[in-house]
């Protein structure tokens, strides 16, 4: 998959300023091949990748927990939670309640809203998804996080199949208040 122009991790940093991951524990979900979790690690994060495989070895300095992350529980609290492209594969009221449960201080989402070859049927794929930055900040606010941005966004590009299409993504950042 070609690689989003601007990097959640930097947008989150220009929204909410360079310390946003300094001395943090950040949970990175969905880190597959550490990627975002190594430029995370080196923006002074104590980091933690969560994912359902292992595909590599985590980078030095990286704790890795192969886990579900629906029954996964941390050891300590958690500062930030960090899921790019990983909330799409997991029902709407489940990754609330995973949220609620958790409670971190900084939230930090973007979901591809239109998975080219989804795990469930396409008349499902609406109402599981957050789809318009308002229904975010909607769902977010209920669970006491203030909104710092919220947006939806497109790109054209190829897929992991060399197929030419249009990427569509919804991110979401918000602090609790």
């Amino acid at each position: 998959m070609p690689q989003v122009k601007n990097a959640l991790y930097d947008i989150a940093t220009t929204v909410l300023g360079p310390d946003v991951f300094r001395a943090k524990r950040v949970i990175d979900v969905g880190c597959l091949r550490f990627a975002q979790t190594k430029a995370i690690k080196s923006l002074g994060a104590d980091v933690i990748g969560i994912d359902s495989c292992k595909r590599e070895e985590p980078p030095e300095g990286i704790l890795f927990e192969q886990t579900d992350f629906m029954k996964w529980e941390p050891a300590a609290p958690v500062d930030v939670l960090y899921m790019s492209n990983v909330a799409q594969f997991i029902p709407t009221a489940d990754v609330m309640a995973k949220i609620a449960a958790l409670g971190p201080k900084t939230l930090i989402v973007r979901v591809m809203y239109d998975f080219p070859e989804p795990n469930w049927p396409a008349d499902e794929l609406l109402p599981l998804y957050f789809t318009e930055p308002e229904d975010w900040t909607r769902y977010f606010a209920d669970l006491g996080y203030e909104t710092k941005h919220a947006r939806k966004y497109e790109f054209a590009g190829q897929d992991f199949k060399h197929r030419d299409r249009t990427f569509r993504f919804t991110e979401y950042i918000g602090v609790k208040k």
